[in-house]
């Protein structure tokens, strides 16, 4: 596990709560294809987007200011990822996509 992936369960660990669904890493670093220059993209699923915004928010600036990398959370209520799975972007997320555990 490379040290980006550490850096995602380090996030993960910080923002579980009863009220996330699911955690997917995905994007350049899912692929094993990120740079240096390369964000760390992360789908989190929850059961109310709004309630948890501000706290995943947070908790990525956090990782920001202590490991230099940069954590890009895309927050989206459960509901909501239902009613778009077809839609491309989460297609692709959902096949170069990593769960975190």
């Amino acid at each position: 596990m490379n040290n980006r992936h550490n850096i995602v369960r380090e996030f993960a660990d910080a923002i579980r709560s009863d009220d996330i669904v699911k955690i997917i890493l995905f994007s350049s670093v899912a692929r094993g294809d990120d740079t240096e220059e390369s964000d760390i993209d992360i789908l989190i699923i929850t059961t109310n987007s709004d309630e948890l915004s501000d706290e995943i928010n947070s908790a990525a600036v956090d990782i920001i200011l202590e490991k230099d990398e940069f954590i890009s959370p895309h927050v989206m209520s459960e509901e909501h990822f239902n009613n778009t799975i077809d839609y491309p972007f989460l297609n692709n997320v959902l096949k170069e996509g990593i769960v975190i555990e």
